[in-house]
Order: C-alpha cells, then sequence, then structure tokens
C-alpha cells in the first residue's frame, strides 16, 4: 500500500515546525535537499527517497513507517479502506481501533508494533475478516442491493453462451422451472442464495462477481467443459468400437486361413 503524501506531507511539516526551522533551514538538517523538496514534500507533490527518510526520521526520533502512515491504528484505517471497506470505515470509525487494540493484547510481545506496519498484513485482514466481517456483510445487505435487471442480463448471458434454452438451464440450476429463469433473465426477481451458488459455479465465478461486478466476463463454465469432455468421450468411444470390429475382422480372416 502506497502511503498518502498528502498525510505524508502534514507529517513532515509538523516535524519541521517542532524544530523551529524554515524550509532552508530544515533542507540544510536534512542534507542533500533544497527549499523546493522540503515545499514539494509538505504540499503532497512527492515524497522523500529512502535515503532522505531515513534522515528524517532519525532527526525527529521517529520511525519511518510513522512518517509514511502515521500510528498504527491509522495505518490500520488506511490499509482496511485501500482494501475496499472505505464506506464501511467511514460508518463505523471504531473498527479500526478495535483491530488495533485486538493487534495490541495478541502481538506485542511479537511485533514492534511502531514500525515494519506491512508486516501486520495479513494479521490485520484476518482479525477483521474473523470477528468484523460478519458485521460488513450485514451492512452491505442493507446499504448495497444489488440490481435484478442487471443480474439478470449477466444470467441471460450465461445461459445464451451456453447455448442452453432456459428449460434446460432451470434443469441445471436445482431443477428451476422455464417461468423461474425467465422471472430472473427480465429482473423479475433475484435466485435464492443456494441458485445463485449454483450459477455461480456453473459460470465458474464468485456470487460476489455475479451480483455486483459492473466488468463481469462470462468465463468458460464448467457445464460447458463437461459437455464437451462428454463429447470427447463419445468419439472416443466410437474409435474404440471401431477398431474392436476391425480386430474381430482380421482375427476371423487369420483364423479362415489355417483352416484351409
Amino acid at each position: 500500500m502506497k502511503p498518502n503524501p498528502v498525510e505524508t506531507g502534514k507529517r513532515i511539516k509538523s516535524i519541521r515546525s517542532n524544530f523551529g526551522m524554515t524550509m532552508e533551514q530544515f533542507a540544510d538538517l536534512i542534507g542533500n535537499a533544497q527549499k523546493g523538496n522540503i515545499n514539494n514534500w509538505e504540499r503532497g507533490f512527492s515524497l522523500p527517497n529512502k535515503e532522505r527518510l531515513i534522515k528524517i526520521a532519525e532527526l525527529s526520533n521517529k520511525t519511518i513507517d510513522w512518517i509514511k502512515w502515521g500510528t498504527l491504528e491509522e495505518y490500520i484505517a488506511s490499509y482496511l479502506k485501500d482494501s475496499g471497506y472505505e464506506l464501511y470505515i467511514k460508518d463505523f470509525p471504531e473498527i479500526p481501533h478495535k483491530v488495533f487494540n485486538d493487534i495490541q493484547e495478541r502481538y506485542s510481545d511479537t511485533f514492534s508494533l511502531n514500525k515494519d506496519y506491512e508486516l501486520l498484513n495479513p494479521i490485520i485482514k484476518n482479525i477483521f475478516t474473523k470477528y468484523y466481517s460478519k458485521d460488513f456483510e450485514d451492512y452491505r445487505d442493507i446499504e448495497v442491493k444489488p440490481d435484478p435487471k442487471k443480474v439478470g442480463r449477466k444470467i441471460r448471458s450465461i445461459r445464451k453462451k451456453l447455448g442452453l434454452t432456459m428449460q434446460e438451464f432451470g434443469c441445471e440450476v436445482s431443477n428451476s422451472p422455464r417461468s423461474t429463469v425467465s422471472t430472473w433473465e427480465h429482473g423479475g426477481n433475484l435466485p435464492n442464495k443456494a441458485k445463485l451458488r449454483k450459477i455461480a459455479d456453473i459460470a465458474n465465478c464468485s456470487v460476489e462477481d455475479l451480483l455486483f461486478d459492473e466488468g463481469f466476463i462470462f468465463k468458460q463454465s464448467k457445464v460447458k467443459l463437461i459437455n464437451e469432455l462428454k463429447e470427447e468421450n463419445s468419439k472416443l468411444k466410437e474409435k474404440i468400437k471401431y477398431y474392436e470390429c476391425l480386430f474381430d475382422g482380421i482375427e476371423s480372416l487369420l483364423n479362415s486361413r489355417k483352416n484351409s
């Protein structure tokens, strides 16, 4: 995850202000830097390179990670937002604090929690998924509703590319009647959870892709693959039968020659 240059700039500015220095003085203190560099960093136009970050961290008695991301709790919030939970975190801002407390309780003896934040990414994700994702799922069910018409168009696309009639497709989806498939495709309603999972399995995609992915592209389905394998198997059986007849004929011919 990349740092937010604007927020990083604010922290660099706070460090300079604590020294009571002008931009020129701070640039001289860092060494190998100009006033223009300081100005660009503080305004969020660019980030210091690694060498300068190390120097600023040493001078300010801060960690590089704090300069880049702030406190670990701030990093957790940024990481979860960057992972697609921005609206959820906006409505439930206490979640990063809860995750932070969990990490403190469980891992403070294992990890140095004021640096190397990125090493904690799997732990942050695991804690959020294990303890708070259920709340997120409930929240998403309430706040984000799939559009039945869009889902219906995807279902129709899947069926058409499989070359199936509505009746045939219904048979593949837990023996659903043709009228039910028609209702789905016209956006009348959505399949239930079990049937959504079945359709997603047929289309080789996730239920989430089926419901929410605007750029959904149908992939080769398992049903199509099975049908292709069945066709190949049928052709193979025909070849075997042909060669069996051929060998029987050759064997009969050889036997007749022996007898004569």
